[in-house]
């Protein structure tokens, strides 16, 4: 050791003493890096260096020594994300000459990635990367559409969220850039429902059907749906009750579950039938003919509309009600009643009843008791009335009516003059039986006629033997086939010193048009009956009707075209149906008479003063059906009382103007309302009863409905401004606002 230490201090002084030599140049020139700058490619040193001499080369990565003195270089996977670059040096130089750095990027990944699987809910996809390309380690993305699912796995199960949606896999690999990505799937959906379902129960109306579902695949919610031959009924559940609408149908389920595409549907059942019917029935009531038997149904099982069929031994009679009256034709027979239900099959019958026999308590005599007029043995409407035998009888007193009345065997018996003070009685015998009823007597007779129709060849000449001819007590019919105006001054019908007078005018064909021109007059005594197809019109010098007596008005019947009114009453006014319109001086004017209305129309008439549809002053007015719309006046559009009763029970009150109470005005009368309906103001509504003022504007809190005034005050005391229907009651003798009037 000591010895090589003192070789070398020699070989450095000798060094130190010898002469220096000539200086070397510096290395000039460029080198530059060809060759692809990724991993596995080779790198190469191109050098354009003055001088001659041997080049040495030292490749870097950044800073860091690699490789060895070579002009080429291979990329490994260390150098990727670094720069590479080569210094070369040469000899007989001094310094060395450094390459521009080339950055090491990894290479583009290239190849195909597919997915394989099912695509549905619980179903796994797996990427398949056989066809990509390169080597290292490879990174999963799945995607649903745009958005990020799943972990950094070859595989991914499907969820629900994903349904309706596609997917796809982006792979990465280590060395390299760039991604894969794979095309979508097809759209995801659920998977498809298997297995069966099907129905349990009883296939009878209130039964309860339950939908079987053991057999059914997956797992997940089950949602029902009961059709009746392809008509969905029921709501969503297992079971399902049975009601009238299914009978004779068949009834299937058809069942989803969450989870899973499709459905399962059962077989039919058995058509639905109903139950059949159980428990009994029995007949109350005594077997004689005339009496009424009930079926008693209280033991009766099941539930729903009962139907009856009575019996006499096998014979069906009757109707389907559940009793019967019984018949002379059922005398010696036996009467059952078999029953049915509207929710049961089958029927249950009675035990027939006794034999039935013969009763006194089922003759009345039906009819009117004046000469011309004909009597009736009514026998309840039992059948086969020639089965009988009948026998009048006439009497002095009602103790005494044994006379026997030749050639009176039948149901019917037209009174003469011989029966006048008489009374009369029938006796009914059932020739299959030896028993026989009388009836109770009727009268005594009297010597009014029957109606006569009075001949003519126009109304005057009608009217003119009225008036030569009429008798009291009797009952005229004049018919009008023509539209008549017969005469000037007017119709009277008033026969001094004669009462119980009846006039009935009708008109044939169409409806007949009278034309009386002046008023038509109803004396003491008379009653005229305006019945079918007769309009009275005109009246220029008076009420177009001057009632004294009475008139009755009838469906069919017109009164219209007054000049100063339509009806004046002192008598009575009964109108049951028709029409009185187009009055100026009011509809009807009821002067210390009476007026009862039960059907028919008052409208369109006008009065200045009171009560354009109805003027009631010093009398009484009932209302208990009918429609009094669309008439005008001053006070009380619809009516006007005044001194005088208006009950109300029935009917409308509609559609009136007046500058107070547009339907109803009390002015010192009493008002009491039990039922129908006076309509209040509601703008836009045709049934508004309206109180406008003398500029036709709406005059607020003056009785639209309903107007209690004192005097010739307009502003009542008491008030009803909206609708009152059926239900509210009213009095105008209740002070303050009790009923709720305002």
């Amino acid at each position: 050791m000591r010895k090589l230490v003192f070789l070398m201090i020699i070989a450095l002084v000798f060094t130190a003493c010898k002469e220096p030599g000539p200086e070397l140049p510096p290395l000039t020139g460029t080198v530059s890096i060809s060759g692809i700058a990724e991993v596995g490619q080779t790198l190469t040193a191109t050098t354009a260096l003055g001088g001659s001499g041997t080049i040495s080369y030292q490749w870097k990565r950044g800073s860091t020594d690699i490789g060895t003195n070579s002009s080429t270089y291979i990329v490994q996977s260390a150098d990727i994300g670094s720069t590479i670059s080569v210094i070369v040096a040469r000899s007989g130089y001094i310094g060395s000459v450094a390459s521009t750095p080339t950055a090491i990027v990894p290479p583009a990944l290239t190849g195909t990635v597919s997915i394989t699987g099912t695509t549905e809910v619980g179903q796994t996809l797996t990427a398949n990367t056989d066809s990509l390309d390169g080597s290292g380690n490879i990174s999963y993305q799945w995607k649903q559409r745009d958005i990020n699912i799943g972990t950094n796995s070859k595989t991914y199960t499907i969820q629900s969220t994903d349904v309706g949606s596609t997917i796809t896999v982006t792979v990465t690999r280590s060395g390299y850039s760039g991604s894969v990505t794979s095309s979508p799937t097809a759209g995801i959906g659920f998977p498809m429902l298997t297995g069966t379902v099907s129905i349990t129960g009883t296939t009878e109306l209130g039964q309860t059907l339950t939908a079987n579902t053991d057999s059914l695949g997956g797992t997940g919610t089950i949602s029902y749906q009961w059709r009746r031959r392809g008509y969905i009924i029921g709501t969503n559940s297992s079971t399902y009750v049975l009601v009238n609408d299914d009978v004779g149908s068949t009834i299937t389920i058809t069942v989803t579950r969450s989870g899973y595409s499709g459905s399962v549907t059962s077989s039919p059942t058995a058509g639905v039938g109903l139950p059949p019917l159980t428990g009994t029935v029995s007949i109350n009531g005594t077997a004689e003919v005339g009496q009424i038997l009930t079926a008693n149904t209280d033991s009766l099982g099941g539930s729903g509309t009962i139907s009856y069929q009575w019996k006499q031994g096998t014979i069906n009679i009757g109707t389907n009600s559940n009793t019967y009256t019984i018949q002379f034709t059922d005398i010696g027979s036996t009467i059952t009643v078999t029953v049915t239900r509207s929710s049961n099959s089958g029927s249950i019958t009675s035990v027939p009843t006794a034999i039935v026999s013969f009763t006194s308590e089922i003759l009345n005599i039906t009819g009117n008791t004046w000469v011309g007029q004909i009597l009736v043995a009514d026998t309840n409407s039992l059948d086969v009335i020639e089965a009988f035998s009948y026998v009048w009888k006439r009497g002095d007193t009602v103790e005494n009516v044994n006379s026997v009345i030749t050639n009176a065997d039948q149901q019917i018996y037209t009174l003469t003059q011989a029966d006048v003070s008489k009374y009369l009685s029938v006796t009914l015998t059932a020739n299959n039986t030896s028993n026989s009823v009388t009836s109770a007597p009727v009268g005594p007779i009297t010597a009014i006629s029957h109606e006569i129709s009075v001949s003519g060849s126009d109304l005057a000449t009608k009217l003119t033997w009225l008036k030569n001819y009429t008798q009291s007590n009797t009952v005229y019919l004049i018919t009008v086939d023509k539209d008549e105006s017969p005469a000037v001054s007017g119709i009277s019908l008033d026969y001094t010193g004669k009462s119980n007078i009846i006039i009935r005018l009708e008109g044939i064909g169409d409806e007949r048009t009278i034309n009386s021109r002046d008023s038509l007059t109803v004396g003491n005594g008379v009653t005229l009956i305006l019945d079918n197809n007769i309009t009275l019109q005109g009246g220029y010098k008076g009420p177009l009707a001057t009632v004294a007596g009475t008139l009755e008005m009838k469906s069919g019947a017109k009164i219209y075209g007054g000049s100063r009114g339509g009806v004046y009453v002192s008598g009575t006014f009964t109108m049951s149906g028709g029409k009185i319109s187009g009055n100026r001086g009011g509809g009807v004017c009821v002067q210390d008479g009476t007026f009862t209305m039960s059907g028919g129309e008052i409208s369109g008439n006008s009065s200045s003063a009171t009560g354009g549809g109805v003027y009631v002053n010093k009398g009484i007015f009932t209302m208990s059906g009918g429609k009094i719309s669309g008439n005008f006046s001053g006070y009380g559009g619809g009516v006007c009382v005044q001194d005088v009763t208006f009950t109300m029970s029935g009917g409308e009150i509609s559609g009136n103007i007046a500058y107070s109470g547009g339907g109803v005005c009390v002015a010192g009368g009493i008002f009491t309302k039990t039922g129908g309906i006076v309509y209040g103001y509601t703008p836009g509504d045709s049934s508004s009863n309206i109180v406008k003022n003398n500029s036709g504007d709406v005059r607020d809190n003056s009785g639209h409905a309903v107007a209690v005034i004192s005097g010739n005050d307009n502003y009542p005391i008491k008030r009803r401004e909206s609708t009152a229907g059926p239900t509210d009651n009213m009095d105008s003798t209740v002070e303050g606002t009790a009923g709720g009037w305002e």
